[in-house]
């Protein structure tokens, strides 16, 4: 199950595990001397984008357990919020994960993120078990539109329809010109929310072999499909680690969209992206047309495929 929740509380202030159980197990716990471009990136082939930009002046607002200090991520967190009273201090690992994925520096050591030339902020809705109430995601959200950020990350999610002050925070957030990606979910069945709104990009989880995962939701919602197992990134205490699920797969997809934003804005005379349409219309572009004869589910399950830069570079001017 991927929602456990108290009772006799109002929905608002009721207690959620909006991260599943198996989304925070973490494997092999590695020091990396040597830095490590991960499966993900070459599948997608990112570093050829890194050649015109790799995410410059764009901050990506990770919306999750509060993203921890680490030698990969110095100089990258612009700030750190707290919409849950605990403190700062990221208890799962889940956010500096996430956010490692996002945009670890290009430095010699560790690992690379998809958009090392952006930034983030750490905003933190969820305590210990990525567990957390409405109100705290929505306290998170209403900080986010005091932030200039320009993606909204989250890696989280409930099977049931969250209550309708969530769903207007985020079209708020749409109506400043954010863009917000989240995570499809890990139940093998229909797309959680909020990625199940349609002013959110749904991310669906891939393997090495570009098969949906046997453990991503699915269904017309969903966008795009990015890498979501066995992806190594940072973690707490100066360590990396691997882990699973769309958690993983919709900050590598925040970090596609750090990458075409940037790009964009450097070169509007090659590439146009003023609004959630024009984003989409972007990706759809880049996206393998053909992905879905490589995926295990049906064509709605996997939304434009999979990303391929070497095969449709953006800043083709007919994309």
């Amino acid at each position: 199950m991927f929602w456990k929740i108290t009772k006799h509380l109002p929905i608002h202030h009721k207690v959620i595990q909006f991260i599943p159980d198996e989304d925070l197990v973490a494997t092999d716990a590695v020091s990396s001397l040597s830095e490590t471009i991960d499966w993900g990136l070459i599948l997608t082939d990112i570093p050829a984008m890194w050649a015109q930009t790799k995410g410059e002046n764009i901050k990506v607002a990770i919306v999750d357990t509060g993203v921890d200090d680490h030698i990969d991520l110095e100089g990258q967190i612009l700030a750190k919020y707290d919409a849950t009273g605990s403190g700062m201090e990221d208890s799962t690992g889940h956010a500096t994960h996430v956010a490692g994925t996002v945009c670890a520096l290009e430095n010699d050591m560790g690992i690379i993120g998809v958009a090392p030339g952006s930034k983030i902020y750490s905003v933190k809705v969820l305590g210990p078990g990525g567990n957390g109430t409405f109100l705290q995601i929505i306290e998170g959200l209403k900080i986010c539109e005091t932030l200039d950020c320009d993606i909204i990350n989250l890696s989280l999610g409930i099977t049931q329809r969250p209550p309708e002050a969530l769903y207007t925070q985020i079209k708020k957030l749409v109506a400043q010109g954010k863009y917000i990606v989240a995570a499809a979910g890990n139940n093998a069945g229909a797309v959680n929310y909020p990625a199940a709104y349609p002013e959110v990009i749904a991310v669906a989880a891939i393997d090495k072999n570009k098969k949906l995962a046997k453990f991503s939701s699915r269904g017309a919602e969903v966008h795009a499909s990015a890498p979501g197992v066995d992806i190594y990134s940072t973690s707490k205490n100066n360590e990396y680690r691997k882990m699973s699920g769309t958690s993983q797969a919709a900050p590598f997809f925040s970090g596609i969209c750090a990458l075409l934003l940037s790009y964009a804005r450097a070169h509007p005379e090659n590439l146009k992206i003023d609004s959630f349409s024009d984003l989409l219309k972007v990706l759809d572009g880049l996206c393998d047309p053909d992905g879905e004869t490589h995926f295990s589910g049906a064509l709605n399950d996997v939304g434009f495929g999979v990303p391929h830069f070497a095969n449709n570079m953006p800043w083709k001017k007919d994309v």
